[in-house]
């Protein structure tokens, strides 16, 4: 059975009596995450990329982390990009793709997607006569119903 206590106590955000879930930004952190951002903020927050000992340090503890979110979701470390925040980078990955887009080129997303996704896609509709299209979810299978708005 699970330990819903030991599981808490992992989390310092959820020791207090108010836990706010209400966007990604109230997400709650691993209390050992905290403490390697904690460490990598003290110890090797540089420039990545010097030849310098400690940029080889911190661009490695970059790489470790991009090499364990791999595993996690099981594709190749370069396809890992770390960055500020999910919203910065699809607004940063539409930007790049506008130039590809013609009025009339569709996008689909979905009802459960998050506005960071949704968003940047409604602004290339707006500035680039895209189509946005989105497939509902079953709120009880959670499966796409195929049908498009």
């Amino acid at each position: 059975m699970l330990d819903l206590a030991s599981v808490r106590a992992r989390f310092p955000g959820l020791a207090s009596d108010w836990v706010f879930f209400d966007n990604a930004g109230g997400s709650q952190i691993l209390g050992a995450a905290i403490e390697r951002v904690v460490e990598f903020f003290t110890t090797s927050m540089v420039q990545l990329g010097g030849s310098y000992a400690l940029s080889q340090l911190a661009g490695e503890r970059v790489a470790e982390g991009q090499r364990a979110l791999a595993r996690w979701i099981h594709c190749d470390p370069s396809e890992v990009v770390i960055g500020n925040s999910t919203t910065q980078l699809l607004a940063n990955l539409t930007l790049a793709m506008a130039p590809g887009f013609a009025p009339g080129d569709e996008v689909i997303v979905t009802d459960v997607d998050h506005e960071s996704n949704i968003g940047c896609w409604a602004r290339l509709h707006a500035a680039r006569g895209v189509v946005v299209k989105t497939w509902h979810v079953d709120p009880d299978t959670l499966k796409i119903v195929l049908i498009l708005t």
